[in-house]
């Protein structure tokens, strides 16, 4: 009896192990149900459209002419290294969160997602231009 406790014991265990790291792994599935749709950057210059599909696809129409095109995309999290200026002075590892755009014509643009609510994204560009899209 007590090896049948034992076993089903050690077996529970297992299972809310394996349980709670499933769970843990899908954090950025929520961040990247977030991105999907439509986003406009709009005032009296120009228009800005960013289009994230659930299939991984996007299209971006820009005032910028090197950030027009479509293809694929990637929500990704990073971490930055210990020797990067934005590391805070407690040593506690930083996250970044980014989003990069791999166009179907030309190469990839890596935007660094600033915040990111149900109605606003803000992100910047590697040449440090930053997009203020809404729902």
């Amino acid at each position: 009896m007590k090896k049948i406790q034992k076993t089903l014991t050690a077996i529970l265990f297992s299972t809310m192990l394996v349980a709670m790291f499933c769970s843990c792994n899908k954090s950025g599935e929520g961040v990247q149900n977030k991105l999907i749709g439509t986003w406009t950057e709009k005032n009296s210059l120009f228009t800005d459209v960013l289009t994230l599909s659930e299939n991984g696809e996007f299209t971006f129409q820009s005032h910028l002419s090197y950030m027009n095109g479509s293809g694929n995309y990637k929500y990704q999290v990073t971490t930055l290294p210990n020797n990067d200026p934005m590391q805070n002075n407690d040593g506690k590892t930083q996250y970044m969160e980014i989003l990069i755009l791999y166009y179907a014509a030309k190469g990839s643009e890596t935007l660094k997602i600033v915040s990111l609510t149900d109605k606003k994204l803000e992100v910047t560009d590697r040449y440090d231009n930053v997009y203020h899209f809404t729902r």
